[in-house]
């Protein structure tokens, strides 16, 4: 196989499992954090190309910018939530 499509493919299997870390009901800051360094770190063993850093760094730029976003804002309406129960309840 040829590198632009073994990258291809590792690129997307990558965008997935950062976007199930991303998207898990119970999905944490910390969870993603991990996800996201195994898979730095299988990419770093697995591929061999030239250009191969400029190209993760626009595959982070591309697919996690989105994702991360998304539960950043999951979490802080869920603070927001948890906030307003404890403010019913004291009051």
């Amino acid at each position: 196989m040829n590198h632009p499509i073994k990258l291809d493919f590792y690129f997307l299997s990558m965008e997935k499992r950062l976007r199930a870390a991303c998207n898990a009901s119970d999905s944490k800051i910390d969870n993603v954090a991990k996800v996201l360094d195994a898979l730095l770190c299988e990419y770093e063993k697995s591929i061999q190309a030239p250009g191969k850093w400029q190209k993760l760094a626009v595959f982070l730029q591309q697919s996690f910018e989105r994702p991360a976003l998304d539960l950043t804002w999951r979490l802080i309406n869920k603070v927001e939530s948890d906030k307003s129960s404890l403010s019913l309840i004291i009051n």
